[in-house]
């Protein structure tokens, strides 16, 4: 028997709420509901009961009645264009783009050339008084391999301010070297110098030389914000 539509949208906004937990596992994880059993409502073949609704409502954060009935909060204008995403502010919420990328080590592009694979979820106000910068400038990747630690773990979820590519301050940032990504704390030197250093011993420090960044052989991406990580 074919799907009826009212099916078909609640399919839709249900796969919203899943970009919006970030996948299908945070998002059982979250509200409770065996991963099998919210597979079958993202097929279709199932409908989930009110109590299974509230539930993702509790753990996403959606308007319960768009959830409901598809009105009023409309987000299909935050996925119809992914390479052109902007942040929006949804039910009181920020969404920043995510990025299926690992800083670390490992080719490939950049936010520039992927389009984000979903969106996290900020308060605004905890945006502006513990990270000082708006959601504008903001993107998240995740980070990868050990030379950040103890600080940065693998697999700790970063915020990054794309604004903040001049390192006029130490730091922690995103960094271009070659065609790898990795994230590294940032010291000034003389001479327009940066050094180059890791958290853990086991990785010795380096040298970036202003040239290098001038004829494009290294870049900085942005300056980590906010790191974290699922305990």
């Amino acid at each position: 028997m074919p799907l009826n539509n009212s099916r078909q949208e609640l399919k839709k906004r249900l796969r919203y709420c899943v970009d919006i937990a970030g996948s299908g596992n945070a998002l059982a994880d979250r509200s409770g509901i065996p991963r099998r059993t919210l597979e079958s409502y993202l097929a279709g073949t199932a409908e989930p009961k009110a109590s299974r609704l509230a539930a993702i409502i509790e753990a996403t954060g959606v308007n319960g009645h768009w959830l409901l009935t598809g009105e009023e909060w409309k987000p299909s204008a935050l996925h119809e264009s992914p390479a052109e995403y902007s942040p929006r502010q949804l039910d009181g919420l920020d969404f920043i783009p995510f990025y299926d990328i690992t800083a670390a080590a490992g080719e490939g592009g950049f936010i520039d050339e992927t389009p984000p694979c979903s969106h996290l979820a900020f308060q605004p106000d905890w945006l502006r008084q513990e990270i000082g910068v708006s959601a504008e400038r903001l993107a998240a990747i995740r980070a990868d391999g050990e030379s950040m630690t103890p600080i940065i773990h693998p697999g700790d979820v970063l915020l990054i301010d794309l604004h903040d590519i001049r390192a006029h301050r130490d730091g922690i940032y995103i960094l271009r070297l070659d065609a790898a990504l990795v994230v590294k704390r940032l010291q000034h030197l003389p001479g327009r110098r940066l050094l180059v250093k890791s958290e853990h011993p086991a990785y010795d420090p380096y040298e970036l030389r202003p040239e290098e960044i001038e004829n494009g052989a290294a870049a900085i991406l942005g300056r980590v914000v906010w790191s974290g990580r699922r305990m």
